[in-house]
């Protein structure tokens, strides 16, 4: 954010020759002195912004800076005199130096010196509240759907599992291709969790939610509002299906293969139905490449893999029939 457009009159006022390397002098407006005041009152006092003061001495010019911040209201000071009607060739460079420094001061930027969405510190008073609620409620559904299927799927303790032939009896129990299983279904709640902190200045930030789903900010686009809600419930909704299935599988429930086919399968369609959704949204269709093709390509293959797996292996057969 600049200060104010009024501060570039100062820079105005003095002569920018289109001709750099001179070999006349150069005209300068003289005698010429004006004082330039600018007062920015921001949102909240949330801003580091320590006093500054500098001055560029010139043969050809005098420019003084000054900048003080109290309280939410910034204020500014320039003040500039020409010192001569006209300079030598010979001095013209280093006061196109000056005049350039000078420029650069009367334009500087305002940018909040913490590590928040553009520059918007985290905290309760900037959290979307509306999103930690639908939060907390898809997080409560997940929860209670999660107990309902591990107590629906729950096999009667007087239920006298089937006598297994010798040969059937080695295929029992986590090896072969389970080992494998059984580390994705570790590392994947894990990694979704990753996925869900890395990205909770996104879903909860209100700076963001103000900047892409109002109808009045530059970014705003309709289905921007939707995306959130759907990628964040649709996170927290796989997250939960990875930690049932994991217990499943510690369990050696029935119900494992099934919910793991889910699991694999869900996760596809949702990263399909994501990178077609980001794709409406002319912001986010520029950042799209292939990448998210071979990711979608990917979790295709894994779910037809596994699926088939789960539906043929003798292992996955014999193992889980509690």
């Amino acid at each position: 954010m600049r200060p104010s457009s009024g501060g570039d009159s100062l820079v105005n006022l003095l002569t920018d020759p289109k001709t750099r390397l001179r070999t006349m002098p150069l005209r300068l407006p003289f005698p010429l002195r004006r004082e330039h005041e600018i007062v920015i009152h921001l949102p909240d006092p949330d801003w580091t912004l320590p006093a500054k003061e500098k001055t560029i001495d010139h043969d050809a010019f005098l420019f003084h800076y000054h900048r003080t911040f109290t309280g939410k209201v910034l204020h500014y000071r320039f003040d500039l005199e020409t010192r001569t009607p006209e300079l030598p060739p010979q001095k013209v460079a280093d006061y196109l130096a000056r005049l350039d420094e000078m420029e650069t001061d009367v334009g500087e930027k305002l940018e909040r010196p913490d590590d928040g969405v553009n520059g918007i510190k985290p905290g309760p008073g900037n959290l979307n509240w509306l999103m930690v609620f639908i939060a907390l409620f898809g997080g409560a559904f997940t929860v209670a759907a999660m107990i309902w299927a591990w107590r629906s799927t729950r096999v009667s303790g007087d239920i006298i599992p089937p006598e297994l032939s010798p040969e059937e009896k080695q295929l029992r129990g986590i090896g072969g291709w389970l080992v494998l299983v059984g580390i994705g279904l570790f590392s994947g709640p894990i990694a979704r969790l990753f996925v869900l902190i890395r990205s909770w200045e996104g879903y909860f930030s209100l700076h963001v939610w103000q900047s892409v789903a109002m109808p009045q900010s530059a970014q705003y686009h309709p289905l921007y509002a939707p995306l959130l809600v759907v990628e964040m419930l649709g996170n927290i909704g796989i997250l939960g299906l990875s930690l049932l299935t994991l217990g499943f599988f510690l369990q050696k429930r029935q119900a494992f293969p099934k919910t793991f086919i889910l699991l694999f399968w869900a996760n596809a369609f949702f990263l399909i139905a994501d990178e077609l959704c980001c794709r409406q949204i002319p912001a986010l269709a520029k950042g799209s490449n292939g990448d998210s093709i071979q990711t979608m390509a990917r979790a295709l293959f894994m779910a037809v893999i596994w699926s088939s797996y789960m539906l043929k292996s003798r292992r996955v057969k014999f193992t889980f029939i509690r």
